[in-house]
């Protein structure tokens, strides 16, 4: 019996810092995507006000970069946009599935390890991953939920193909959502949806229609203004730290109250 008690002991001492240096951690990532936000923000207005199709591209390409950390590299050339693979993306190697998927697809680590190199998407996935140790402490769940409705509820999860545990990117553990949630663009998030507008500016071949390229910009910086502010989704007057509400402003209130940052 005493054995046990001091094991115990032992997993809390070890578990307790680990779980305070995770949430100071999303404490300074959640900073950054606030930071980066009002960037892209800035920078999608100078685009919605540019003299020039070039200059709203070039603003738009900036806007790329903040939200996945890298240039798409449309401004140079055509065809399909850089993007990171699945393994940068989610942040795994992939062992944790079968060991046969394992062997097919390799177990290389992924191209960039490190979340602060992969802008605002990959520092909120890992907050995501941090935050969810404690995911039913008071407040957590509402940075969660904010944050959720930015860069996307899908999750890093796995199913069952003939016996084999492989990779699925999941939305079933909000299955119970309500029906309107299904209806809107936070189930795969808003900041995904302004990176699309992004490239969908880089991509799109103007033809000198300078009106329609700024109009192009002006819907890229309301969707980054509705990840900052959130949007009133119920009417009642408030953004709440919920789902299909709740930005990055939102997340950031109740990270104060959670004391990982100082508001």
């Amino acid at each position: 019996m005493i054995q046990i008690v001091r094991t115990l002991c032992c997993i809390f001492f070890f578990m307790v810092p680990c779980l305070a240096h995770a949430q100071d951690q999303a404490g300074i990532y959640l900073q950054d995507i606030d930071e980066l936000l009002t960037q892209a923000y800035a920078a999608s207005q100078k685009a919605a006000d540019a003299a020039d199709i070039q200059q709203i591209r070039t603003h738009a390409e900036m806007v790329t970069e903040l939200i996945w950390g890298t240039p798409s590299g449309l401004l140079d050339q055509t065809g399909a946009a850089r993007t990171h693979g699945w393994k940068t993306r989610w942040q795994t190697d992939g062992t944790e599935f079968d060991e046969a998927h394992s062997k097919r697809h390799g177990a290389d680590p992924p191209r960039i390890e490190d979340p602060g190199e992969l802008g605002m998407m990959g520092r909120g996935r890992a907050i995501i991953q941090m935050l969810s140790i404690s995911e039913d402490e008071a407040h957590v769940n509402h940075v969660m939920a904010s944050l959720s409705n930015v860069i996307g509820w899908m999750r890093l999860s796995d199913g069952v193909t003939k016996g084999e545990r492989q990779p699925r990117i999941d939305l079933t553990h909000v299955w119970d959502a309500p029906s309107r949630f299904w209806n809107t663009s936070a189930d795969t998030g808003w900041l995904p949806e302004a990176y699309a507008q992004a490239i969908n500016i880089l991509k799109t071949d103007y033809q000198g229609n300078l009106a329609m390229a700024r109009e192009h910009a002006e819907a890229m910086t309301r969707l980054l203004e509705k990840c900052k502010t959130g949007q009133d989704e119920n009417g009642d007057g408030i953004v709440a730290p919920v789902m299909m509400e709740g930005g990055v402003d939102t997340a950031v209130q109740h990270a104060g109250y959670l004391g990982l940052i100082e508001n």
